[in-house]
């Protein structure tokens, strides 16, 4: 996840082309004061990323993680239950996006979906509706931030 903050960061920043499309696509960033606020989402969550720590509290009979606590710093935790640990590491759906995507909700992140504003879209067909209809509740919604960096590093 960090690699691929890393290149969206440095996209966002360099002003590129097919970086700025999904910031447009995605997150219904038309100008450039939104782009620099993006930025700073992104460069926020690389920055806790390097504070995190997985703490596992379980193990299961066949010997699979029961659920996983991820620490940063700021007191931060996001509770990965076994469900995570069975999508692929790379991908629009994978484990480093779902992370990306669960970071989004942190108050020093994005602080996406807070006190359920507004109501969390998942589905792709919803999230890119939502970035066109309504793109200041977009840069609200963890699954836009998902999608966004998904389909930058991915594809979609």
């Amino acid at each position: 996840m960090k690699r691929g903050l890393d290149r969206a960061i440095t996209a966002v920043r360099n002003e590129d082309a097919r970086a700025v499309d999904k910031l447009t696509k995605w997150l219904g960033v038309n100008s450039s004061n939104q782009q620099q606020q993006i930025l700073g989402i992104l460069i926020a969550a690389r920055g806790l990323a390097d504070s995190v720590t997985f703490a596992c509290d379980m193990i299961n009979d066949s010997n699979t993680f029961e659920d996983a606590v991820a620490s940063a710093e700021g007191g931060h935790e996001l509770l990965f239950t076994a469900k995570y640990f069975s999508y692929p590491e790379v991908g629009v759906i994978s484990r480093p996006i779902i992370f990306f995507h669960e970071m989004t909700h942190l108050p020093d992140v994005a602080n996406a979906n807070s006190n359920g504003v507004p109501a969390e879209l998942y589905k792709e067909d919803e999230v890119l509706q939502l970035a066109t209809d309504r793109p200041d509740d977009a840069r609200r919604n963890a699954s836009n931030y998902h999608y966004f960096l998904g389909d930058f590093l991915y594809g979609n």
